[in-house]
């Protein structure tokens, strides 16, 4: 093999390491970001439980007479 060949061959074989640990990187972000949607949807849900709970309270404050 001639010098020019490894040299091609170690730069392909850089690129393929390259590819997989952006593969992984991907990976990974695309695991984070369903973590965030997954914690921006339980957010949305308290919001809305907290919003009820205080309705419910304002209701039952306005049955006290002064």
């Amino acid at each position: 093999m001639t010098q020019e060949s490894r040299a091609i061959m170690e730069e392909v074989g850089t690129l393929q390491e390259e590819t997989n640990a952006m593969k992984v990187s991907m990976e990974e972000m695309n695991k984070s970001a369903g973590k965030i949607s997954k914690t921006g949807m339980a957010l949305s849900d308290i919001s809305n439980l907290m919003k009820n709970s205080i309705g419910e309270i304002g209701n039952q404050v306005d049955q006290f007479t002064v």
